[in-house]
């Protein structure tokens, strides 16, 4: 599958998604939105052909290991927890380039998960598309697609993801949740 985890609302882009859907379904792949809010109803009405919508879920990070690709096409975002968990797990990523958090997390998530603060360049399961473009959105799932999923991502083992990816987001917006957790 591929795979939109979030609220399905103007921001998170997610009209933007059944738009690219419709200018290139990948053959043989479904589109699964789990989640809702404000746009639910419209979204639903598209009526389109491969798109399942899921309702929201507790724990996203099932749904992100059986996915294929998870896309997220954000118009405006900061430092998405789906995009840190999906990286994690070692699952190609489409995200929109809206904001410095997500261009620094594409960079250097596997690097500090597997608990190294220092920055690399590059991510071999990351797509940055052009924000609020359906067609760059639908040529990046189609590059999403040729990536090859990690089949070993370097978790920790002691504490589990949970507590690495609170790690990392008080690594890239510190203070912000720092002192609620």
């Amino acid at each position: 599958t591929i795979d939109f985890i979030g609220r399905l609302s103007i921001e998170k882009g997610p009209d933007l998604l059944l738009d690219a859907w419709e200018m290139q379904r990948p053959a043989g792949f479904t589109l699964r939105l789990t989640g809702s809010g404000p746009m639910e109803a419209e979204l639903k009405n598209r009526k389109l052909e491969g798109v399942e919508f899921c309702g929201p879920v507790a724990d996203a990070a099932p749904v992100i290991a059986s996915s294929r690709v998870v896309v997220i096409p954000s118009r405006t975002e900061g430092a998405p927890l789906v995009l840190a968990e999906a990286l994690a797990l070692g699952v190609p990523v489409v995200v929109t380039d809206v904001s410095s958090g997500i261009r620094e997390m594409v960079a250097g998530i596997r690097e500090m998960v597997a608990g190294n603060r220092e920055m690399v360049a590059g991510n071999p399961r990351a797509v940055l598309v052009e924000r609020d473009n359906a067609e760059t959105l639908a040529r990046g799932i189609a590059a999403g697609l040729a990536l090859t999923p990690d089949p070993n991502p370097e978790l920790p083992q002691d504490d589990g993801i949970f507590d690495a990816l609170e790690g990392l987001f008080n690594f890239f917006m510190p203070g912000d949740r720092a002192a609620t957790s």
